[in-house]
């Protein structure tokens, strides 16, 4: 009968949007519920980017669902005993479940306004010692690094490997501390220092990659 092989298809089609909502709603959560420790920018940004999204979905989350619930008002007519002890299950609990959702986000906000003026603080000392980390780094790289004069070519190799290395540490941090400057509006700090820094290994890189490519050959 096409009826039933129809409403066969509509029910693969209904049971795998069905599927993504819920697989939606239990990501989002999982992300909202990230805890959040003092001068944790990056778990901060994540659950705050989060925030943002479900609100954005808000707005639009009805085009997924109505869908939904027509597909599965049409296989009710035609082919009532499809489904599952768990599909039903799941039909009868997504929409609570994103209000559910809704809810948390709002406990969340609260919590995080509640929290925002010490993050503030936290986040403007944090990067004053990462001032004085940079400008130590800086001095260290001039006094050991790879470009001091009379080094062997070997021996600079290793130093522009043990700098780059502690260079990635401080960019990642640079690029966290950027985010939480965003976050707080706090006007974003400069770092000139570590700016030249990177630029003196990315060119030493390039000559030094050549070098040891020319020793393997």
């Amino acid at each position: 009968d096409w009826k039933v092989a129809f409403a066969k298809e509509l029910h693969k089609e209904a049971f795998a949007k069905l599927e993504q909502c819920a697989e939606m709603v239990q990501r989002t959560r999982k992300r909202l519920l990230r805890e959040v420790t003092r001068g944790d920018i990056d778990a901060l940004s994540s659950v705050m980017n989060t925030l943002k999204e479900v609100r954005q979905k808000e707005s639009e989350i009805e085009l997924e669902f109505v869908p939904i619930e027509h597909m599965y008002r049409i296989l009710d007519e035609n082919l009532p005993n499809i489904m599952s002890k768990d599909e039903q299950d799941l039909r009868s609990m997504y929409k609570k479940n994103w209000e559910d959702l809704l809810t948390e986000c709002d406990e969340k906000q609260k919590e995080l306004a509640l929290c925002q003026i010490q993050y503030r603080k936290d986040l403007i000392k944090t990067v004053g010692v990462f001032k004085k980390d940079v400008a130590q780094f800086r001095a260290t790289y001039l006094r050991n690094g790879p470009m001091v004069r009379g080094i062997p070519p070997r021996e600079a190799v290793e130093r522009l490997k043990r700098f780059r290395e502690e260079y990635e540490v401080r960019g990642r941090k640079q690029d966290i501390y950027y985010i939480g400057e965003d976050l707080f509006g706090v006007p974003h700090q400069q770092y000139p220092a570590l700016d030249q820094t990177k630029q003196e290994l990315g060119y030493l890189g390039t000559l030094y990659d050549l070098y040891v490519a020319v020793l393997e050959t």
